[in-house]
Formats: structure tokens, C-alpha cells, sequence
């Protein structure tokens, strides 16, 4: 992550990042034309074909392909929509089902193409797992409201619906908590995730760059299976 972050504020440019995107979309197309390849190959065999492979998220039975696609400094930023397309149609193809967005990416721009091009290539929803992040805010207002930013429950729920907006869906499979919030009393955290996921709008919740040594995320955890009790 460190490294990511460092390389990505040194030598991210459009030019190069435009680059990289149309690189991916071309090593994923390969993948998915090579599997295809190697199923007839099998098939005609009678061997077996080679899949991306999926694992459960967490302890839950939610199967995500072992890659994801992630949106950050790249949709609604460096790369057109048609690229865009490109990419996650690639994905798509080589196996990808776990597609990774952030209320904040952006400015909320990231959101917004993702959910037009999911539309446009018509891809059923229950094929797809589709995350999003809470924390920073969406939209291009300027200044942020003192509520549109945080793991408060106002903006956990708004945030939430706002993000579903952008995304043209009515749930998300994931939301993530992008990172602790030590102003806001964990407890209101776990019930809001709570909330949102009995009304449908969000299936699984996690956290994202937990910088405590992990205290926020056991904080969380005692307190939902006390609640569960």
C-alpha cells in the first residue's frame, strides 16, 4: 500500500496511467482468451479447464474471484468512460467478479462511471460483487458539511444512499468503513452497518486501513457479538 501510494503522488500522470489501463484491459483480455482457449483445449480433452479462482470473504459464504478491480485514480480521473469499459469488460472476461469503488474516489466521479458502465454492458447483478467506501464524502461540494464526512450514522446512511445514486443500484454487496473514526463511539458505527444491512442496502461491512493495531476492528467485533447475544 505504501508503495503504491508513493509511486502513484511521484510519476502519475494521465498519459501514463491512461498507459497502464489500456496494458491491464490487454494482459486481461489475454488471460480470458488463453482460459478460453485452454477450456476447449481441456474440454476436448477431457481435462479440466483453468479458472480464476474464489474465495469466501472472510468467514461469510460471499465468493469473490481472488482479483479485484479498483477504481482509485483512475475512473472519472485519468481514463475515459470508453476505457473504462474497456477494463472492466477485460476483467469481466478473465473472471473478475469483485469491483472496488470509495464515495471519495473522484470526488464521487468514480462511482458514477462505474455504475454507467455496469448498465451498459448489462451485466447481471447477481454475477457481480460490487463494494463501496465510507468516510471521506462524496460530490463536489465545497466545504464539506461538518456531518458529510465520518462513521457517524447521518452519514453512514447518507453517504450510503448517495453512493447507491451514483452507482445506479439499490445495494451494494459491501461497504467498507474506509478508516476508524476515534471521534465517533464505535458502537454507533456497528449499529448504523447494522441498519443499512437490514434495509438492503449493503449485505457484508468491513473496515479498510485500520492504522491501531487492530483495536477499533476488536472494539467492533465485541460489540456485534453482543448485540448478536
Amino acid at each position: 500500500t505504501r508503495y503504491w501510494r508513493d509511486w502513484s503522488s511521484d510519476v502519475c500522470s494521465s498519459d501514463l496511467v491512461g498507459s497502464l489501463s489500456l496494458s491491464l484491459a490487454y494482459t486481461l483480455k489475454r488471460m480470458a482468451t488463453s482460459s478460453s482457449s485452454s477450456s476447449s483445449s481441456s474440454n476436448a480433452s477431457g481435462g479440466e479447464q483453468p479458472t480464476m479462482p474464489y474465495r469466501f470473504l472472510g468467514r461469510s459464504g460471499l465468493k469473490v474471484s481472488a482479483l479485484s478491480f479498483g477504481s482509485w485514480m483512475t475512473m472519472g480521473m485519468q481514463i475515459d468512460e470508453e476505457t473504462a469499459t474497456e477494463c472492466m469488460k477485460a476483467a469481466f472476461d478473465a473472471g473478475i467478479n469483485f469491483f472496488d469503488n470509495a464515495e471519495v474516489y473522484a470526488s464521487g466521479d468514480s462511482e458514477l462511471v462505474m455504475g454507467r458502465v455496469i448498465k451498459r454492458l448489462g451485466w447481471q447483478r447477481s454475477d457481480l460483487v460490487i463494494s463501496t467506501k465510507i468516510f471521506w464524502g462524496g460530490g463536489h461540494k465545497r466545504p464539506r458539511g461538518p456531518n458529510d464526512v465520518g462513521l457517524s450514522r447521518k452519514h453512514i446512511i447518507e453517504g450510503l444512499q448517495a453512493s447507491l445514486a451514483r452507482l445506479q443500484l439499490e445495494y451494494v454487496d459491501l461497504v467498507f468503513c474506509h478508516r476508524p473514526d476515534p471521534k465517533t463511539p464505535i458502537e454507533e458505527t456497528v449499529r448504523a452497518m447494522n441498519w443499512v444491512i437490514e434495509k438492503g442496502w449493503a449485505f457484508y461491512w468491513g473496515t479498510s486501513e485500520v492504522r491501531d493495531d487492530g483495536a477499533s476492528v476488536v472494539a467492533a467485533r465485541s460489540y456485534s457479538r453482543r448485540r448478536v447475544a
